[in-house]
């Protein structure tokens, strides 16, 4: 691994989400595929130094793996089963986060300053730091699945309304 990207791979360090698998070449072609593994989309387009053009296909996509993991999780909490949920919430919340950038035209730069970047954000749902806080520090629990569940309810709503807006103002 270069310098470069030992450099790149340490901004991208989270507890949550990091793994060595993360910064290995993949063979992948198909962005659908890139961008269902959190983060390594965002992750791949620093290393190039290239801009990361997102199309709403391509949020979309990332909300329809979400309502397909939420079913999954729901089933592992109803099975009281928190550490099947987990890996999947973290997927969820890594998810999560990519949409909340994407949405408001930036890409994920950095995992070390997760909160505070993510709170900086203009288009966000009500309460996010808090309530980001609790999902990353309890990624296992009930109550952070609801949270979760809630926060893209809310960032979906925000994203069609948008959508609607910029589709009006194309008309005029």
């Amino acid at each position: 691994m270069s310098d470069r990207t030992s450099e790149q791979s340490k901004l991208f360090h989270h507890p949550l989400f990091f793994n060595e698998a993360f910064t290995k070449e993949r063979e992948i072609d198909d962005i659908k595929e890139l961008a269902s593994i959190p983060f390594l989309l965002d992750f791949k387009f620093q290393q190039k130094k290239a801009g990361l053009v997102v199309t709403n296909e391509l949020i979309d996509h990332l909300f329809r793996l979400w309502r397909s993991e939420k079913e999954k999780i729901a089933a592992s909490f109803k099975n009281r089963d928190r550490h099947a949920a987990k890996p999947a919430m973290i997927k969820g919340i890594g998810w999560f986060i990519t949409i909340l950038f994407w949405i408001n035209g930036q890409r994920v730069a950095r995992l070390t300053h997760l909160v505070e970047d993510c709170s900086s954000l203009p288009d966000q749902p009500f309460n996010l730091k808090e309530r980001l806080i609790f999902i990353l520090e309890n990624p296992d629990h009930y109550l952070a699945y609801i949270q979760l569940t809630e926060l893209y309810d809310e960032l979906e709503k925000k994203w069609m309304m948008n959508l609607r807006k910029k589709e009006h103002m194309d008309r005029k």
